[in-house]
């Protein structure tokens, strides 16, 4: 596989490029990977799942302007593969949410990623409306994206997805801070290779 082109146009393909509301993560939800657990459907880079079918899982929030998501593209030798990362900042780590994440050590996970920011597909606009072009709407549509499960490493049967290269816990780091105004808190730290950029994911 060949890299060709970067495709920087295709609305439901990748992080948007334009964005005028709030960037960052608000929340990921986190679930371990089996050969049934991630019934939907992939076409033209949107991955759609019905809300019945959204897996049992964990649901991570993290703080404003310290949760994020990166991908690089990077090829070696005609193979282009994405590395994706994802940093979560909890200021309060319950005992709940560490003993789930013990579980999660060494397992192949996936995971839905919940921005701050709009997915809208009318480029190069972004506004906070609803629906596209609506630039009068006050009503939040936040862009969803899947993390662990790409049509390229994995499988595309239609029913139940899988793959082989999913997404690991990579660390949780505690940090008491050292300054007044330092912030106290867990730093979650996820990563993933994928054949594609994170997918836009469409919840009917």
């Amino acid at each position: 596989m060949a890299l060709q082109a970067i495709n920087t146009s295709a609305a439901a393909f990748g992080l948007f490029q334009h964005n005028q509301v709030v960037p960052g993560v608000e929340s990921i939800s986190l679930f371990q990977a089996t050969t049934d657990v991630l019934a939907g459907s992939y076409s033209a880079g949107v991955f759609s799942i019905v809300s019945a079918s959204l897996p049992t899982s964990v649901i991570i929030k993290g703080e404003k302007e310290k949760s994020k998501m990166t991908y690089s593209l990077t090829q070696e030798k005609g193979f282009a593969l994405y590395n994706i990362s994802i940093e979560m900042f909890i200021p309060m780590m319950s005992f709940d949410l560490h003993t789930r994440l013990e579980e999660f050590r060494g397992k192949a996970l996936m995971c839905f990623v919940d921005m701050h920011d709009k997915y809208e597909s009318a480029t190069p606009f972004e506004t906070d409306g609803a629906a596209d072009d609506d630039a009068n709407s006050t009503t939040l549509k936040r862009g969803k994206y899947l993390v662990g499960w790409d049509s390229i490493l994995g499988t595309d049967d239609s029913t139940n997805q899988n793959s082989n290269f999913c997404m690991f816990l990579d660390s949780i780091e505690s940090d008491s801070g050292a300054a007044l105004a330092d912030k106290s808190g867990v730093t979650l730290k996820f990563s993933c290779v994928q054949g594609q950029a994170p997918l836009r994911v469409s919840v009917t």
